[in-house]
């Protein structure tokens, strides 16, 4: 998400959440491959587990892995990324 922004020049506060990175995304009416109830679902690994403050939350993970796909697909495409 920050790649996207930042190639759309978009200069934002540092942050690892990722409701305020979808916002901002939103503003410039660029849209995510994922809903906002996914990003609920992944922020805490972007934030508080990242610290060790929280258990390990329950995850589907073969649909996490999905919305990872779907989200690394997007970026590559916003950024013009060819491996």
């Amino acid at each position: 998400m920050k790649a996207v922004l930042v190639s759309n020049a978009v200069i934002f506060r540092r942050t690892h959440d990722l409701e305020v990175l979808a916002a901002l995304l939103a503003e410039k009416e660029i849209t995510l491959p994922l809903s906002i109830d996914q990003l609920k679902q992944l922020n805490p690994f972007a934030v508080t587990l990242r610290y060790g403050e929280v258990d390990f939350p329950l995850l589907d993970v073969p649909k996490v892995l999905e919305m990872m796909h779907n989200a690394r697909v997007w970026v590559e495409k916003h950024i013009g990324y060819q491996p």
